[in-house]
């Protein structure tokens, strides 16, 4: 039985039987629950959570996904996460909303507004 994509990258194994699109998903993520930083200390703590090295094509980044989020609260583009990290926008957002980021709109801050 295959492993939920989404719990992969942040190293938590969940089996599923349930695909999206071609990949692997639990019933959790399928349904948009998203996957918090708690979750993941609880699972590390706990020692049910492990280290797996990527699967080749994907580029590592030199953050993780949930200090990218927070990044990304303070205020950076997704423009200026990429430039950053040295990896495209799109990376950037695959993993905002891998751990359930909702994005903001694009198009330039206006001076006074808090996005």
């Amino acid at each position: 039985m295959p492993y939920c994509e989404r719990h992969l990258v942040v190293g938590i194994e969940v089996q599923t039987n349930r695909r999206l699109a071609g990949w692997p998903i639990c019933e959790d993520c399928f349904n948009g629950k998203p996957i918090t930083r708690a979750e993941v200390e609880a699972r590390v703590e706990s020692g049910t959570a492990f280290h797996i090295a990527r699967p080749p094509g994907r580029p590592p980044l030199d953050i993780d996904s949930f200090e990218l989020a927070d990044e990304y609260a303070a205020g950076s583009t997704l423009s200026e996460l990429a430039a950053r990290h040295h990896c495209g926008k799109q990376t950037v957002s695959d993993r905002l909303r891998w751990v359930g980021v909702e994005l903001r709109s694009r198009g330039a801050r206006k001076a006074g507004t808090s996005q």
